[in-house]
């Protein structure tokens, strides 16, 4: 018999949504980098970023995640989350092609949803 060796409270969705990620470096800069939503969850999410070196574990960052809509409305999803993890281009052959890397992240409070005028 197989066992379950999956941790996770809740399941994964792979999606490719295009966000924003707004932050400060390690040495207290600010900075905001577009980036792609890979996949998402009741406690976490997990992006792609060009620019890896820039996070770090335990870092606060602040997402806005674009929602698909119509031409008449367009939406966002906001919500503070903590760095968990990060995956370089070596460390995952789905990446190292594109030399982007993975953050895996934790969502330290609900979502909020924002109406785009």
């Amino acid at each position: 018999m197989k066992k379950n060796t999956e941790k996770r409270e809740f399941e994964r969705y792979p999606t490719k949504l295009m966000m924003k990620v707004t932050a400060a470096d390690s040495e207290g800069s600010d900075y905001e980098e577009e980036a792609v939503l890979e996949n998402i969850s009741g406690s976490g999410a997990k992006f792609s970023s060009q620019s890896i070196e820039r996070y770090f574990l335990g870092q606060s960052l602040e997402l806005v995640v674009d929602l698909p809509g119509t031409s008449d409305v367009k939406a966002c999803m906001r919500v503070k989350a903590t760095v968990v993890r990060i995956d370089s281009p070596t460390d995952s052959g789905f990446f190292r092609d594109s030399g982007e890397g993975a953050i895996a992240v934790q969502f330290d409070s609900s979502f909020d949803f924002e109406r785009i005028n």
